[in-house]
């Protein structure tokens, strides 16, 4: 059986999608091969096997984050593995997009930033490295040989679910694969929204249509607003407009030095986003 699956316009053509109705696990029929292909977006696949890596994830941080609150760990596997495919599906049509309109080969500004942001990035997890290792009681001499830090860099490469990352060159060569698409993404998005607008009556539509759907979700229980908001850590977006009653949203800057603390805040204090002061001083 398939699913059908409607589309924007803007990508009618490009996704042919085949999905077994039949849940992750507990089929009754014979288990279908890891190799399967779920979707195609022009010339990228996504196979059932990373399907269930993805959804493998998730139940992780799902039962791992409910201990720590204190809630159940029921949710609905087949919402979440349709969200999870979902947003799969959306990160290979962004990088179809990128091939197709050709941004997945920079010019020499593009570089640039790349390679601007790629040592922001680099002396994040330096400084990150550094102070962990410090409160772990850690000594070490050289940074790049060190096998404390040579693990740790592993375990963060798993930590962001880059199951390719065995040594701390892998890691590197990663982060830097990962910072050049997300500068890629980035230009082809300005270039493709710079002649949209929105006026104040469509801006106050969707903020109502999204607000309303918040409000659907939670009276379901708090279990979906951690739902909304597990999938805004890990996927991205936006995140919930509501929260439960007694939880609060916080956002942390974690400065390795008080000097950078207040550099952090002055930033803020100056108007500048938050997103982009906790990405240079984090």
């Amino acid at each position: 059986m398939q699913k059908k699956v409607s589309l924007p316009r803007f990508y009618t053509g490009i996704l042919f999608l085949i999905l077994s109705l039949c849940p992750l696990a507990g089929c009754q029929s014979a288990e279908p091969s890891p190799d399967q292909t779920v979707a195609i977006v022009g010339d990228l696949k996504i196979s059932r096997q990373e399907l269930i890596n993805e959804f493998a994830l998730f139940e992780t941080t799902y039962k791992d984050a409910s201990k720590v609150v204190g809630t159940g760990g029921n949710y609905d596997a087949a919402q979440v593995r349709d969200s999870i495919l979902n947003s799969m599906i959306r990160l290979k049509m962004e990088d179809y997009q990128l091939r197709r309109l050709g941004y997945d080969s920079l010019d020499a500004s593009g570089e640039a930033l790349v390679q601007a942001r790629y040592d922001t990035y680099r002396e994040q997890v330096e400084h990150y490295c550094y102070s962990l290792a410090a409160e772990w009681g850690e000594r070490y001499t050289n940074f790049e040989t060190e096998p404390f830090i040579q693990a740790l860099l592993v375990s963060l490469g798993t930590e962001n679910g880059w199951d390719d990352v065995k040594s701390p060159e892998d890691y590197w060569k990663r982060l830097e694969e990962e910072t050049r698409l997300q500068v890629a993404k980035e230009l082809m998005q300005q270039d493709m929204t710079k002649d949209i607008a929105a006026d104040r009556e469509q801006v106050e539509a969707l903020y109502t249509q999204v607000l309303n759907s918040n409000q659907t979700r939670l009276a379901k229980g708090i279990d979906q607003y951690k739902l909304m908001d597990d999938y805004y850590i890990q996927q991205g977006g936006e995140p919930p407009l509501l929260a439960p009653e007694g939880y609060r949203r916080v956002r942390y800057i974690y400065c390795a030095e008080e000097t950078k603390i207040q550099e952090a805040f002055a930033a803020l204090e100056g108007g500048n986003p938050f997103g982009e002061v906790m990405a240079a001083y984090t």
